[in-house]
């Protein structure tokens, strides 16, 4: 028990320590004097599996050049899911692609070729945007650099926002790409408000 009057110990050096810390963080760590970090890409996209089955011969074939071709922008194919084929040619197909853990629309056409072989053809046709393409655009761009964040892929939701960073001949700008479309297409804009490098 304490006398009348009079804090306990503990609660006096925590009222102490309380008072140090704020005068000496403020002089010491001004971080509030400094302008916010910008955050790069988009709002996080939620991870889709792909199914556990195994990929018919079919859908092994269009998968592996669609891979090919998706690792150019940086993108990993897990697997792909098409509807059953007949065999009947030429033929159309929609299935669905796993890439980064988002599901995408997959456009294929079958066609005959010489002898008994089946030519192909497959490209993603919406529901994703591609960073590796959205900064390869905004260099052709003129921009020296361009990064829109670590995520390989976003989802194509209308109205959805990625903020990426440019650079070239010591400026450096925040721009907003913003989506379009369900096949990704996006609008390219200055960011209101980004400070000028």
């Amino acid at each position: 028990m304490h006398a009348p009057g009079r804090l306990p110990l503990v609660v006096v050096i925590g009222v102490a320590v309380l008072l140090l810390s704020g005068c000496s963080g403020r002089s010491a760590d001004r971080s509030e004097d400094r302008p916010p970090a910008r955050r790069l890409g988009g709002p996080p996209p939620t991870a889709v599996a792909p199914p556990q089955g195994a990929m018919s011969s079919i859908e092994r074939t269009v998968a592996g050049q669609l891979a090919r071709h998706l690792g150019r922008d940086g993108l990993t194919l897990a697997s792909l899911d098409c509807p059953p084929w007949d065999e009947v040619l030429p033929h159309r197909m929609t299935c669905r692609g796993y890439v980064d853990g988002l599901v995408a629309h997959v456009r294929v056409d079958l066609t005959a070729s010489a002898g008994d072989h089946v030519s192909f053809g497959a490209r993603v046709t919406d529901g994703l945007v591609a960073v590796g393409e959205l900064e390869r655009t905004l260099r052709g761009h003129g921009w020296g650099a361009a990064d829109c964040g670590d995520v390989a892929a976003y989802p194509a939701r209308v109205g959805s926002r990625i903020r990426c960073r440019v650079s070239g001949s010591g400026r450096v700008r925040y721009v907003v790409a913003t989506v379009e479309d369900r096949s990704g297409e996006v609008t390219i804009a200055a960011e209101r408000g980004a400070p000028a490098g």
